[in-house]
């Protein structure tokens, strides 16, 4: 199950790379015809994965009052702990940590809510640096993966598309 999640979403991932100002590849908005609301999102799920066994996929879904990042942890557990982290590295040495924000989980699911984002120090950081590489806990342990050059530029793209 596994592999095979993996697998279907690498097959969906955003993996061209871009300049800015392509926000139609890379975000897509639905529309509720019952409540009239709209919510953007990642136009599909960001994988990152150097076998399509372990790994990192996730998608940004932009709230009324923050950004979500939305995702599934393929490491050495299916359980996701309250406590858990990813670790992200950028390509200047620097670093900064997302805490899950969500309960813990067997589902591989992992949240964190970045509230009032026009003034958040870590969505700037995300907004403009080039990540390197992510780690991500599991509650059994963690995986890491080098973040390709084309996705890291989807990922920083994808955020400014959606704080437009």
């Amino acid at each position: 199950m596994k592999k095979q999640f993996l697998t279907i979403a690498a097959a969906f991932a955003v993996t061209v790379s871009t300049a800015y100002g392509q926000c139609d590849r890379l975000t897509t908005v639905n529309h509720d015809k019952f409540t009239g609301r709209s919510t953007a999102s990642s136009a599909n799920y960001i994988v990152v994965s150097a076998d399509g066994i372990s790994g990192v996929a996730f998608l940004f879904i932009q709230g009324d009052k923050s950004l979500i990042l939305s995702g599934k942890i393929y490491g050495p557990s299916a359980c996701v702990d309250d406590k858990a982290k990813i670790y992200v590295l950028f390509t200047d040495g620097s670093r900064l940590t997302l805490a899950n924000q969500g309960k813990f989980n067997c589902e591989r699911s992992f949240s964190h809510f970045f509230f009032s984002p026009e003034r958040s120090d870590i969505l700037t950081q995300l907004r403009t640096k080039t990540i390197e590489a992510l780690r991500a806990e599991t509650a059994k342990g963690s995986v890491t993966e080098e973040v390709p050059a084309n996705q890291a530029n989807d990922i920083r793209e994808t955020i400014n598309c959606l704080l437009k």
